[in-house]
């Protein structure tokens, strides 16, 4: 491969990279569509839904009420480099 071939590769290499695996986690202003998320699930990108996402659970999931359903059980919280705690997934 001659150097120039090389360097075009390398560029385009970093955009793609860049592209999939920006630095900034985007903040949508209204709930995404079903094709929306689906886009950002298959990239497992992160978005955050500020003020967009009008389900139950986010008035009714207080602390006080997560409290009472779990009493004392443990949450067992896995963090991976892939984003995953799929036991499967993670090999």
């Amino acid at each position: 491969m001659h150097d120039d071939h090389r360097a075009a590769a390398i560029v385009t290499l970093l955009e793609t990279y860049n592209d999939l695996n920006p630095a900034v986690v985007d903040e949508l202003d209204e709930e995404p569509s079903a094709l929306e998320f689906m886009r950002y699930v298959a990239k497992n990108r992160p978005f955050v839904a500020r003020k967009a996402i009008h389900w139950p659970a986010h008035e009714k999931w207080t602390k006080k009420y997560l409290s009472a359903k779990m009493g004392n059980e443990p949450i067992v919280v896995s963090v991976t480099d892939r984003g995953c705690v799929d036991p499967k997934m993670t090999g």
